[in-house]
């Protein structure tokens, strides 16, 4: 499912640029749409030379839902299991090591609600900062699916396999406090002062030598990441045993229904 509306927005301030997410209505999950316009602006930025930090921030109460469920629910329909394991193969996987790759210093700016591939997005990120009530939802075992889009190895490889395990297996939501806390974002501020504080750090960013941050970045990747892509091609095995079940089925189902009657009012 596609929009006409605009999905994304560029703002330029000095040498930092701000990519917003726009789909505020569906809390900024990824549709195909989005998900092609961001990728190819996150392309563009990495070769602009104009360009030395990247800002990722959404729109409204939400930073991103992650996956559209109503788009989801419609490709299995149609396709079956195969459909969620292809999103996250085919959509979210490039975006991860999009993101990874970028030779430069890419900002998350958690302004609400992250969830699922959404939050993937954000911790693939360099740097987090979020509002003090931004909300990460860790697993989305409420349509009965697992974590997925890199987040079964990054956020072990920042808060450890037993933290990890509890904040997955629950399902747990955390606020901006006690990621801070776990490691997994930077800094927590008032969400007034979010967009300045953000720029703030893009801007001490943005006066160090260019080339030292690429290559640090490599180098951070290599030794925490270097098997990422292949993990995530499991995830997304994984993904598809998870989304045969009638667990998934059924919780999706729910999901898009009690989203569709708020929508209609």
């Amino acid at each position: 499912m596609t929009s006409p509306e605009p999905v994304t927005r560029i703002d330029h301030r000095d040498s930092v640029a701000t990519i917003t997410l726009l789909r505020e209505p569906a809390l900024n999950a990824f549709d195909d749409a989005l998900a092609m316009e961001f990728r190819s602006l996150l392309k563009h930025l990495s070769r602009d030379a104009e360009t030395r930090v990247i800002v990722i921030t959404g729109s409204g109460n939400a930073f991103s839902a992650g996956q559209d469920v109503f788009e989801l629910a419609h490709e299995e329909s149609v396709r079956g299991p195969r459909a969620a394991g292809d999103q996250l193969r085919q959509r979210f996987l490039p975006l991860i090591m999009l993101l990874h790759e970028i030779e430069k210093p890419v900002i998350a700016q958690i302004n609400g609600v992250a969830a699922g591939a959404g939050l993937a997005i954000a911790i693939a990120c360099d740097f987090r900062v979020a509002a003090e009530n931004a909300t990460l939802i860790m697993s989305p075992i409420a349509i009965g699916l697992i974590p997925g889009s890199g987040l079964t190895a990054m956020v072990p490889g920042m808060v450890g396999i037993g933290q990890a395990t509890e904040l997955f297996m629950l399902g747990k939501r955390i606020d901006a406090t006690r990621a801070v806390e776990l490691g997994l974002i930077h800094s927590a501020v008032p969400a007034d002062q979010l967009s300045e504080k953000t720029h703030e750090l893009a801007s001490q960013l943005a006066s160090q030598p260019p080339l030292m941050l690429a290559l640090t970045k490599r180098a951070l990747n290599r030794s925490l990441y270097t098997g990422l892509e292949a993990h995530m091609q499991y995830e997304a095995y994984l993904q598809e045993l998870a989304a045969g079940t009638p667990e998934h089925r059924e919780a999706l189902a729910r999901m898009t229904s009690r989203k569709a009657r708020e929508a209609n009012g």
